[in-house]
């Protein structure tokens, strides 16, 4: 046990003291926190932009910034012009589009007339929707206005609310999607990283012939299994750090939030699932770390680590692109089947599980044959990591050595 202990210790602060490890955390959690607080203060800047009269009304020009050429006085009292974006005559307008001090000009005629000064006219200059939407309500309200209909008549009869209910019988994909996507994301981006680690970190030892040293002091279950411990302790409170800072961010700044976005989110936080995640997060890299630290295991030079890892990195990636089409939605038999198997359930389970309803039976199933495997690939790495201190020189192949240390008596 202690021999296991320090094995533990010396991988796990080798992997949380190296720099690159250090500032990419560092560098992903301050991502994280912005990424959180961006909706506040995009919500913040958005009611800052709304500028608002002594009269309670907005000025057009900070609607719709730019110049103003408009002859009629009773147009420009009624769009609250302000004084300072009017030109006196329409060549003054285009005048000042030309030299650049406006942006874009405005010659207003009457609410059905108006024409657009540019100086440069990009793909995305277009038409001025906003422009079009005032000048069509006044339009509209001055019609209404000569049948003797008041304005706040019309606007009450524009203002027609739907009462429209919703009640989600299964799951509701709209607030899980976006969870899902981070977990498979970050699921495939960290075991890609900190497989290779655990490869390369085996097969060290064995290109420097340090393990033959290493295995007369100690059992080869504390070195693989420490190794692969120490790692997956190191990923997670790595993804722990970026989550809380996240967290922080979502905590500090929840009151600024935009309503609708605060409510998705308020539901996308479901305890139930963020436990799945972790759950399914946690034996996912238990099951590819000793999966990789097998592969590891069997190689005796660093250059063949790269030709070792390549089957499962091709496996991995198919389980990812199984996972992205499950995030589509749908419950077909291909999900299905990869949700029992368990290189591709550590990410299928938790997608399928948050985008349809999936039976209690599977889950359990899944997760218990999950466990299974990682437990076989644990007693596999450990067997090979032993027949690996007999065998140096020749690149050897995965599938025989797992023949011949699988039907070799200990």
């Amino acid at each position: 046990m202690r021999n296991f202990r320090t094995v533990f210790e010396f991988e796990f602060f080798q992997q949380i003291k190296k720099r690159v490890v250090i500032i990419s955390t560092i560098i992903l959690a301050i991502v994280a926190f912005g990424g959180a607080a961006a909706p506040a203060i995009l919500n913040q800047f958005k009611k800052q932009t709304e500028f608002e009269s002594s009269e309670g009304a907005s000025y057009l020009n900070e609607y719709v910034p730019g110049g103003y050429y408009v002859p009629n006085e009773e147009i420009v009292k009624e769009l609250r012009i302000e004084e300072s974006s009017l030109y006196p005559t329409e060549d003054a307008l285009k005048e000042a589009v030309k030299s650049g001090k406006e942006t874009k000009g405005y010659a207003i005629y009457d609410y059905d007339h108006y024409k657009t000064y540019f100086h440069d006219k990009g793909f995305v200059s277009g038409m001025d929707q906003a422009l079009n939407s005032v000048l069509r309500d006044h339009l509209i309200a001055q019609k209404f206005s000569e049948k003797g209909i008041s304005y706040n008549e019309y606007q009450s009869m524009n203002n027609v609310e739907i009462n429209a209910e919703e009640e989600v019988l299964g799951r509701d994909t709209s607030t899980q999607y976006l969870l899902a996507l981070i977990y498979v994301i970050t699921l495939y981006s960290v075991i890609l990283m900190f497989g290779s680690i655990v490869a390369t970190a085996v097969a060290r030892e064995k290109d420097s012939r340090t393990m033959e040293l290493l295995i007369t002091t100690t059992n080869p279950k504390n070195l693989i299994i420490g190794k692969v411990l120490a790692i997956t302790c190191a990923s997670v409170i790595q993804m722990l750090v970026i989550a809380s800072s996240a967290g922080i961010s979502y905590f500090i700044f929840r009151n600024m939030y935009p309503m609708d976005i605060l409510m998705m989110t308020k539901k996308m936080l479901d305890l139930s699932m963020l436990g799945m995640y972790v759950f399914y997060f946690i034996l996912g890299l238990l099951l590819y770390m000793f999966i990789f630290a097998a592969l590891g295991s069997v190689v005796s030079r660093m250059e063949d680590v790269n030709s070792a890892v390549s089957p499962v990195m091709f496996l991995f990636i198919t389980s990812y692109m199984i996972a992205m089409s499950a995030l589509q939605g749908g419950d077909s038999i291909i999900l299905k089947i990869s949700s029992w198997i368990p290189f591709f359930s550590v990410m299928v389970m938790p997608i399928r599980n948050a985008i349809t309803t999936v039976a209690v039976y599977e889950v359990i199933g899944s997760t218990l044959l999950t466990v299974v495997f990682i437990y076989l690939f644990a007693r596999l790495s450990i067997r090979i990591y032993r027949w690996g201190t007999l065998n140096y020189g020749n690149k050897p192949n995965f599938f025989k050595v797992c023949k011949e240390v699988l039907f070799t008596k200990e």
